[in-house]
């Protein structure tokens, strides 16, 4: 008789050895849906961190390049600085007289050198000039200043005689700065005559003047139904930019299995953002307005933001540097920060409609250069156009705001309308789970590399008994304690299938429950931000033009 007890051990030992592989397999099981779950989870905070290191890497490149921007403007224009800064110490050196003749031509041919193309070095020398009372020598400077820049020219020597007191002197150069100018292209230089409207810089005459100009402009403009849809879609851009980011994660449920969360998420921002824009105006009209003590000074305040503005040489520096700092302010978004530039660039552009303009003086009153004063004129005439901006802007979110929310968890699809769906759609989805659990417990049989071990380890036992071959009925043997075995863990897998498909029922229903939930809280602060706009709207309607024009009521004609 062969010794077969080495063959029993081993049989012993593969039957405890499968014994654990099966409890094995109950425990990864029963974790399969929590690390499906986790998987989840990593893949957006994968996301998440991607995007985040992207903007980084945005705003990082974007500082490197304005730097070297900025560095270039230095060295191509910052010898225009000294001719800019001296031009309101000039007329103030006339007022004192503390300053000789001398040393004021000296200082304003240094100018002339040295700034050979610019419009302003020409015009210092012809005021000195003319405080010297050199009538032949100023007009050669005027001549040469008129040359390169016909419109600043005249614009300052109009400011600088009302300075003075030259009252029809400074109407003839007014009158011709206003006959070249064209409503469809002016000049960045008019935000002076803006600021002198705005703040009472010209007087009861001048002003008159202007303001018929402006009238008939606006007019003209507004009867152009195309040039209005522009304005419209320009403040509906500058709006669009006030919406304001979610910061952390309010709805993290809804985000994590709602199909259409973009749509819910640009939204919420999207009606987040009549807070700023009512900040936003709040801002422009809060608050007391500086007023200079003297006209002099006054003036002066004018001169300074007429020279101050960046001379058109500069423009192409002066839009990239635009460009990578719209980068800077929007963190990295570069979908946001392209809007912004887009606005920025057209308030930097070298001519300008009027309309345009004063939606840039409105809405951008850094790049266009004027003060808050000019700021509310603006706003006031254009308060039409923001009206209707605002309107169409409010009208987009409400319209984009979905009413059905899709979820996905898993293979299961259902649509959320609000919290009276919350049952029916925790009964859909428990169904739903219990089935594709049924699903997986039927497919577990005695089948597979089992059967197989079975029907194989029956030929060879056979074989082994009729040949006596002790090889073979041990390896029919060992087949058949792996097929019993594999019989033996069909109840045991189907348990641990079970409990895991219980598991994902539970979890599935309570992140219903949970959409649910979120999205009450979603809606009632949608509602409260959309109730911010009526707000808006009221003190858009609220707004007087004729309270922010400085007009007299001795004016023959008030601006609209």
């Amino acid at each position: 008789m062969a010794d077969l007890r080495g063959i029993q051990s081993a049989l012993n030992a593969i039957s405890r050895n499968t014994e654990v592989l099966m409890s094995d397999v109950d425990d990864v099981q029963s974790q399969q849906a929590d690390l499906q779950s986790k998987f989840v989870q990593l893949d957006q905070m994968v996301r998440s961190f991607i995007e985040a290191d992207k903007r980084a890497k945005a705003v990082q490149l974007a500082e490197v390049r304005i730097l070297r921007v900025r560095e270039e403007l230095s060295s191509q224009f910052g010898h225009y600085d000294g001719v800019r800064r001296s031009t309101t110490g000039l007329l103030q050196a006339f007022d004192s007289g503390l300053v000789t003749p001398e040393a004021v031509q000296s200082v304003t041919e240094e100018y002339l050198i040295n700034a050979p193309r610019y419009w302003l070095a020409p015009v210092l020398v012809a005021l000195a000039a003319w405080s010297r009372d050199e009538p032949e020598l100023a007009r050669i400077a005027i001549d040469e200043a008129l040359k390169r820049d016909p419109d600043k020219t005249g614009l300052l020597f109009t400011l600088v005689l009302r300075r003075f007191g030259r009252y029809e002197a400074a109407a003839q150069w007014l009158d011709q700065y206003l006959l070249r100018q064209d409503a469809g292209g002016l000049g960045r230089e008019f935000v002076v005559i803006l600021e002198a409207v705005a703040n009472g810089g010209f007087g009861v005459s001048a002003k008159h003047v202007v303001s018929e100009y402006m009238g008939e402009w606006l007019d003209r403009f507004e009867r152009d139904e195309s040039f209005t849809r522009k304005q419209i879609d320009r403040w509906r851009d500058e709006y669009r930019l006030l919406a304001a980011p979610i910061v952390g994660d309010p709805y993290p449920t809804l985000k994590r299995v709602c199909s259409n969360w973009v749509k819910l998420e640009a939204s919420l921002q999207g009606v987040r953002g009549n807070g700023r824009i009512r900040d936003h105006f709040d801002g422009v009209f809060t608050g007391e307005l500086f007023v200079p003590p003297t006209i002099q000074h006054q003036i002066d305040d004018l001169l300074t933001t007429l020279v101050s503005e960046f001379d058109v040489e500069e423009l192409p520096l002066r839009t990239q540097e635009a460009k990578y700092q719209s980068i800077i302010d929007n963190d990295g978004d570069e979908d946001r920060a392209a809007i912004d530039f887009k606005t920025t660039q057209d308030a930097l552009a070298k001519t300008v409609d009027f309309a345009t303009l004063l939606t840039n003086a409105a809405m951008r009153p850094t790049e266009a250069g004027v003060s808050k004063g000019t700021q509310r004129m603006a706003v006031a005439l254009t308060k039409g156009w923001a009206t209707r901006a605002f309107d169409e802007h409010t009208n987009t979110i409400r319209d984009a705001v979905p009413t059905e929310i899709v979820l996905e968890i898993e293979d299961w699809t259902g649509t959320l309308h609000g919290p009276t769906d919350v049952d029916a759609l925790a009964a859909d989805v428990e169904g739903f789970m219990e089935r594709k659990t049924q699903a997986e417990i039927d497919k577990i049989k005695f089948g597979g590399k089992h059967l197989v071990a079975a029907i194989g380890g029956g030929v060879v036992l056979l074989l082994g008994l009729f040949t006596l071959n002790v090889v073979l009925i041990v390896m029919a043997l060992a087949a058949g304690v792996y097929a019993f075995f594999g019989y033996r863990g069909l109840d045991a897998r189907r348990d641990a299938t079970r409990k895991a498909g219980d598991a994902r029922k539970a979890q599935a229903i309570e992140t219903v429950r949970n959409c649910s939930t979120e999205l009450v809280d979603f809606r009632i602060e949608w509602q409260r931000e959309d109730d911010v706009a009526e707000e808006v709207r009221t003190f858009l309607d609220s707004i007087n033009p004729a309270e922010h024009t400085m007009t007299r009521p001795d004016e023959a004609r008030a601006i609209r």
